[in-house]
């Protein structure tokens, strides 16, 4: 991989030649496939064999004359090398990105970022694959065969906003629409932690489509949810004033809310949005009483997600204090974000030989008492602490909740 550059723009002119077998000297291939040391070989042998026909000085670059039939040959040779060389090399990089079995692969993702316009065509066209595997499954209405979860989406998707690939839009938006979990099989707590992020990097000057996204019934709901909390980054970084902000949001929980006879959510209502919003506006300091004043919306709304009494704004101080703690719109590290993630396993600490002589000699020692990981602690039913990959059974949203309070999962825990 590390000689694609100088390999890539290989001519027929025979110094060039020369030049990029020595780019090859001494070169490392990590895990190279039987292909790969094959072609390799085979491109050495051959190379031998044309410079026996020569005098000696033929190993010598700067005295060799080979004819022009030769040239041209060592020439295809080396480009069909280059080729088997890419391509074992990419799909053995794909492999680990699809299935990283719960350790990041940052040996790869470092490999990706050094031959970034290599890969953004490669690993958009593998997003889109999925999610056409993802549409199959969803239109047949059968997701016990989607049982070999892809991980390059998810991988995908931090590496997009890490280099600020404004092509990617098309495709991530391609996710985003897909119905039921399909954009949570695909980028997983991405979904929940980074969404909202690239929304606000990629959609700043485009605030209608981040509307269209809130008020969409059709679309996932925490996909409606991250779009409402994007709105906080579009504030911190000065894309829109809060006065603004308020003012579009306050309009769009009069556009997603749907009210039955009887005051109680109406058909196909998602209260979780309407929750959302009101849980922004409030940090944004909104004092929200063009909807407090209607009585209606608070049968409306779920009073265990969101209820009057937790209605007070913010002051102006504090709302600076949260934009403050934002993290950054656009990643400037991805492995730094992903690396503390709880799914991502750690290499187990070993433990202290001092320690391990003195409990095993001493009898009337007792045993240390053994403490969890704080990467395993999981602060709701829905989804652990951040990074947690898609869970193979989760709570349905309409079950009671297993924290025992004998309300539904989706009026409890579910956001909190």
């Amino acid at each position: 991989m590390s000689a694609f550059n100088a390999l890539s723009q290989l001519g027929t002119d025979l110094e060039r030649l020369f030049a990029a077998m020595t780019s090859l000297d001494g070169i490392l291939l990590t895990g190279a496939s039987d292909p790969i040391l094959q072609a390799i070989e085979d491109l050495g042998l051959h190379y031998n064999a044309i410079c026996k026909n020569y005098s000696p000085d033929a190993f010598h670059p700067d005295r060799v004359s080979f004819n022009a039939t030769d040239a041209a040959d060592l020439v295809a040779r080396m480009r069909n090398t280059i080729e088997v060389i890419r391509d074992g090399e990419t799909e053995r990089i794909l492999s680990r990105l699809r299935h990283h079995h719960g350790k990041l692969p940052e040996a790869e993702i470092i490999e990706v970022r050094r031959h970034r316009d290599l890969f953004i065509p490669i690993l958009m066209r593998e997003f889109r694959d999925e999610i056409d595997k993802v549409q199959r499954h969803l239109d047949r209405h059968d997701r016990s065969t989607y049982d070999e979860h892809n991980s390059v989406p998810f991988f995908a998707f931090y590496l997009f906003s890490e280099w600020d690939t404004v092509e990617s839009i098309p495709v991530v938006f391609e996710c985003l629409k897909l119905s039921d979990d399909g954009p949570f099989d695909l980028l997983s707590d991405g979904l929940h932690e980074q969404l909202s992020h690239y929304l606000a990097q990629f959609l700043s000057h485009d605030l209608d489509q981040i509307d269209a996204i809130i008020c969409d019934p059709k679309l996932n709901m925490f996909v409606r949810w991250s779009a409402v909390t994007s709105y906080h980054y579009l504030v911190r970084d000065q894309n829109i004033t809060l006065e603004d902000s308020i003012a579009r949001l306050e309009k769009n929980f009069h556009a997603t809310k749907v009210i039955g006879a009887d005051g109680r959510p109406g058909e196909s209502h998602c209260y979780e949005v309407s929750a959302a919003i009101l849980v922004m506006l409030q940090k944004m300091g909104s004092s929200m009483q063009n909807i407090l004043s209607d009585s209606q919306n608070w049968n409306f709304i779920e009073s265990s997600i969101f209820h009057p009494d937790y209605a007070k704004p913010l002051s102006e101080s504090d709302v600076q204090k949260e934009l403050r703690r934002l993290s950054p719109t656009r990643i400037p590290d991805c492995l730094e974000c992903l690396r503390h993630w709880a799914a991502f396993e750690s290499p187990a600490p070993k433990p202290a030989l001092k320690s391990a002589i003195l409990n095993s000699e001493s009898p009337s020692r007792s045993p240390m008492p053994s403490i969890p990981s704080s990467g395993h602690i999981q602060e709701s039913p829905s989804r652990s602490v951040s990074g947690t990959l898609r869970q193979e059974e989760r709570t349905p949203r309409n079950a009671k909740c297993p924290c025992g309070s004998g309300k539904k999962y989706k009026q409890c825990c579910l956001r909190r």
